[in-house]
């Protein structure tokens, strides 16, 4: 009879291990599941930040072409205004006016064209191709040259260039104002 309590005894206790043994196997399980779950967790923290950084990447890039694009306009506005003997700030702020300096507007008349708003039936002879890029600037540039030669004083210059009706007043007002302001500005520096 002994052996039979040792043997049940011993098959009690393997028992009482075996359980054990799975409740210590399955608390593991629990614990590497947790882990694993962390563990993916912070791979996806790790490839948002991977795509974070790559769109960072992308943007800056976007800002330096913008920065390059930015001189490379400005340049070329001081450029065609000292070629046409005319303020590059005025220049710019006629050219910002008609296009917000984009290449390709749109300008509610088919005749008007280019960054700097040439009307070509009204100006048919210029010497820059004031469908380019380029050669409309230096079109307005020498546009509104003609017009500074034309009125008594600026502010006609400009009433000039942007045209007699309500709107060209009204942005040739503006235009002005801001001109002077910049003026006014530059003095008082010195």
């Amino acid at each position: 009879m002994k052996k039979w309590i040792d043997i049940l005894l011993g098959f009690g206790l393997m028992v009482i291990l075996s359980g054990g043994l799975l409740y210590y196997t399955k608390e593991m399980d629990k614990r590497f599941l947790s882990k694993v779950f962390e563990l993916e967790k912070v791979k996806e923290e790790f490839v948002t930040s991977i795509k974070t950084i790559e769109s960072l990447e992308a943007t800056i890039g976007s800002l330096e072409e913008e920065v390059q694009l930015r001189q490379d306009i400005t340049s070329l506005i001081v450029d065609a205004g000292r070629s046409y003997n005319v303020s590059p700030m005025l220049l710019a702020q006629l050219i910002k006016s008609e296009s917000n300096f984009r290449p390709e507007p749109n300008h509610k008349l088919p005749q008007v064209v280019g960054s700097g708003g040439i009307n070509t039936k009204a100006n048919p002879k210029t010497r820059n191709n004031p469908h380019s890029y380029v050669g409309g600037i230096y079109a307005s540039s020498e546009r509104l040259n003609r017009e500074i030669e034309k009125h008594s004083n600026l502010y006609n210059a400009i009433i000039g260039y942007k045209g007699f009706n309500l709107q060209g007043r009204e942005q040739a007002d503006k235009i002005y104002t801001e001109y002077v302001k910049y003026l006014k500005g530059a003095v008082d520096e010195k």
